[in-house]
């Protein structure tokens, strides 16, 4: 019999963003973390970080939508967010991404801004 993965649940402070990321079309986040007062483990971050990893599609409506992303960051807690990149795979085209928040950014305020630009340009 096979057995089901256990996947832990999102945590409260990164659960709307994660939602939202997950909206926006050609994005899927994968893993997350709202911090921890204790890190016990290397996935876990400092209680004054977070970090919300993601994979896009390599489409055009997967680039836009990682554009948003990126302006979003850039656009609350300037600084203090990052969107970065980095190889998940043996090749070139493995392409990974991170919205790593530190200095007690806020990640609602990513999620808002988000919500408020494709809002904004539905119109």
């Amino acid at each position: 019999m096979a057995r089901a993965k256990l996947i832990p649940p999102i945590e409260r402070r990164v659960q709307f963003l994660c939602d939202v990321l997950n909206a926006l079309p050609g994005v899927t986040t994968f893993s997350s973390c709202g911090g921890h007062k204790h890190p016990k483990i290397v996935s876990q971050c400092k209680e004054s970080e977070f970090f919300v990893a993601f994979d896009i599609e390599p489409l055009r409506v997967g680039w836009k939508s990682l554009g948003i992303i990126t302006w979003a960051s850039h656009q609350t807690s300037a600084g203090q967010v990052d969107v970065s990149a980095w190889l998940s795979g043996d090749e070139p085209d493995t392409l990974s991404f991170e919205i790593k928040g530190k200095r007690w950014a806020d990640p609602d305020e990513i999620a808002a801004a988000i919500c408020e630009y494709v809002s904004f340009t539905k119109e």
